[in-house]
């Protein structure tokens, strides 16, 4: 449950940085989605010991594994906002 927490602290962190407060963007959907997916694909490290495994598994995770599920349900629900 606490690890549930940081990571919604992150999403609200996210939605609030520069890049997620453009005149254009602000508010919205799309700056919802954005500061998820920024949390799946930056934030999530892995937990190999050599480098070159952490970001092979991080690259698969953000296309194939939980960063890609992850935005495929904030994406879902953006979209579902917006209509």
């Amino acid at each position: 449950m606490k690890s549930q927490k940081l990571q919604i602290e992150k999403w609200f962190e996210n939605l609030h940085n520069k890049r997620n407060n453009l005149p254009d963007i602000e508010g919205s959907a799309w700056s919802i989605f954005n500061s998820v997916s920024e949390y799946a694909d930056y934030n999530n490290a892995g937990s190999s010991k050599n480098n070159a495994d952490r970001i092979d598994n991080r690259l698969n995770s953000m296309w194939f594994g939980e960063a890609a599920k992850l935005k495929t349900r904030a994406f879902d629900a953006a979209f579902a906002l917006a209509q």
